[in-house]
């Protein structure tokens, strides 16, 4: 049973024996849908109490 619990620790990834490229999930490439909103005036536009 150990072997086979080491075995399979061996396998696993992980930061201690490779290198994993952290923040890859957040680097995606938004859907032109997705980004519409942001040209729209009302969302946009800062808000109206925000000091000039």
């Amino acid at each position: 049973m150990l072997r086979y619990l080491k075995r399979l620790e061996n396998k696993d990834l992980s930061l201690a024996h490779s290198m994993i490229p952290l923040g890859s999930c957040t680097m995606k490439l938004n859907a032109t849908s997705e980004m519409m909103p942001i040209t729209w005036p009302e969302l946009a536009n800062l808000h109206p109490f925000v000091p000039q």
